[in-house]
C-alpha cells in the first residue's frame, strides 16, 4: 500500500488535482467578483425617483415655514428626539425616536448645499411627478427642477 501512495505522489496526479480545484475556485472568484461589481455598480448610473414635496418643519416662534424640496431620497435614519431639540428644532420629546431623511437636492448655485436631512413627520404631499427632471453638470451639482424650454444657439427646440 505504502509503495502504490509513493508512486503515485512520485507521478504528480494529487498535484494535477489540486491545482484545477484552484483554478476553479480562483474564476469562481473572479466570476463572483465581477457579478458584485456589476450589481453594485449599475445603481449608479441607473436614474432614481425624483420626489417633490413640501417640507413644514416646526419653528421656536410658532410659524410655518413650508418649502419646496426636490430632488433624490437617498437614505434614512432613526434619531432621538432629545438631539433634535437640542439642535434648536422644537419637537415632541415624548415621541422617542424621529426619522430622519437624507434628501439629494442639488443647485448648488442656488442654496449652497447638495444635501440637507429633513425629519420625516413634517414631509408632505410628496409626489413623483413626471414633469420633474435631473440634470447632471459638470460644476454646481445635479440640476433637479421643471424644465421649461430647450434652447440651442438661442434656437427654441422644445419648450
Amino acid at each position: 500500500m505504502k509503495t502504490q501512495m509513493s508512486t503515485w505522489m512520485r507521478r504528480g496526479t494529487p498535484w494535477v488535482w489540486l491545482n484545477a480545484g484552484a483554478v476553479a475556485i480562483s474564476i469562481l472568484m473572479v466570476v463572483g467578483l465581477l457579478a458584485l461589481l456589476t450589481v453594485r455598480g449599475m445603481s449608479h448610473f441607473w436614474p432614481r425617483d425624483v420626489m417633490q414635496a413640501n417640507y413644514t418643519p416646526p419653528t421656536s416662534s410658532g410659524e410655518l415655514l413650508s418649502t419646496q424640496v426636490i430632488g433624490e431620497f437617498v437614505e434614512s435614519e432613526m434619531v432621538l428626539s432629545a438631539q433634535i431639540a437640542s439642535s434648536g428644532i422644537p419637537v415632541d420629546e415624548a415621541q422617542g425616536f424621529y426619522e430622519r431623511q437624507l434628501l439629494k437636492l442639488g443647485n448648488r448655485d442656488l442654496t449652497g448645499a447638495d444635501f440637507t436631512w429633513v425629519l420625516r413627520d413634517f414631509v408632505h404631499d410628496v409626489e413623483y411627478p413626471e414633469n420633474v427632471v435631473a440634470l447632471e453638470r459638470r460644476e454646481w451639482g445635479n440640476f433637479y427642477g421643471h424644465l421649461s424650454a430647450i434652447k440651442e444657439d438661442s434656437n427654441l427646440i422644445s419648450f
